[in-house]
C-alpha cells in the first residue's frame, strides 16, 4: 500500500504514544515518562516479546512486533494499532542500531546495516504515522539523535553512527518546515553516552567513549515529555549531555 493512501479509520479512537523499542533501556525510560503523562504507552519488538509484552501491561499499553527496516512491517503496524483502537498521537523513534569501529577496513555489507540500522526504524515509521496526524491536526514526532551532530563533529571510534544521526538530523529539520502550522511537531533529542547501570543489558562497553560524562536516562526522557507538552517548538535539536568526540 501506498503510505500516501493510509486514512484515519472511523470511530472514537484512544490517543496513545508510540516508542519504538520502548520496553527496554532507554526506550523504558521514555514509556514509562509518557504514561505517567497519561498515555497509553505502545511499544514495538523484533524479539523478546515476552518481556515487551509485560512491560506494556504494566504502562496500560501494548507491544507489537516489527522490523521497523522492512516497509510492509510498519504498514502492518500501522493498521495493528488502530484495529486494536488506538491513534499515535506521539511518536518517539528510539529504535536504532548503534555501530562502534572505523570505516577504513569496514566491509559494504556492514557499512550497509550501520547505516540502514539507524536511518530506516526512524523514517519509515514517520513516514507512515505523520500524515495521520497531519490530518488530525496534533502530533509530535521525536527522533533520537547523538550529542554533537548538530556541530558536524568528527569521529573516529562511530563514525558510520554519527554519519547517520547527522542524516536524520537533517531529515527532522526538513520534516519540521513541512508540517509547520499543521499542530504537528517534529523535533530531535540527541544524547550523550547513556549510563546503562539500570539497562536490561547492563552493557558498559559504550561507557569508554563517555569519558566519564554519562547521561542519565532519566533527563533524557524528561527532555521528551517537554518537547511533547511544548508546541511552539517545531524542528529543534536538544542536545543532552556531551558528545563522545570530546
Amino acid at each position: 500500500m501506498n503510505r500516501k493512501s493510509v486514512r484515519i479509520r472511523p470511530g472514537k479512537l484512544r490517543r496513545a504514544a508510540l516508542v519504538t523499542a520502548g520496553y527496554k533501556n532507554l526506550g523504558f525510560f521514555i514509556s514509562s515518562a509518557l504514561s505517567s503523562e497519561g498515555y497509553p504507552c505502545l511499544m514495538t519488538y523484533r524479539s523478546q516479546g515476552s518481556k515487551a509484552n509485560e512491560v506494556a501491561r504494566k504502562l496500560n499499553g501494548q507491544a507489537y512486533k516489527a522490523d521497523l527496516e522492512r516497509e510492509s512491517d510498519v504498514e502492518k503496524l500501522l493498521g495493528s494499532i488502530e484495529d486494536d483502537g488506538y491513534v499515535v498521537e506521539v511518536l518517539v523513534n528510539n529504535a536504532s542500531s548503534f555501530h562502534t569501529g572505523r570505516i577504513i577496513g569496514t566491509d559494504m555489507d556492514e557499512v550497509r546495516m550501520a547505516i540502514e540500522g539507524a536511518i530506516y526504524p526512524t523514517l519509515i515509521p514517520t513516514l507512515y504515522f505523520i500524515p495521520g496526524m497531519v490530518q488530525r491536526g496534533m502530533g509530535r514526532v521525536i527522533n533520537i539523535g547523538m550529542a554533537g551532530i548538530g556541530d558536524l563533529r568528527f569521529y573516529s571510534s562511530v563514525a558510520l553512527h554519527a554519519a547517520a544521526k547527522t542524516a536524520l538530523l537533517s531529515l527532522t529539520g526538513s520534516l519540521a518546515r513541512e508540517v509547520r502550522g499543521s499542530g504537528v511537531t517534529v523535533n530531535m533529542i540527541s544524547p550523550g553516552i547513556i549510563d546503562r547501570e539500570n539497562y536490561d543489558d547492563n552493557d558498559k562497553s559504550q561507557n569508554d567513549l563517555a569519558k566519564g560524562n554519562l547521561v542519565d536516562p532519566k533527563d533524557v526522557a524528561r527532555e521528551i515529555i517537554r518537547v511533547v507538552n511544548s508546541p511552539e517548538m517545531n524542528g529543534e535539536n536538544i542536545e543532552v549531555g556531551r558528545d563522545p568526540s570530546k
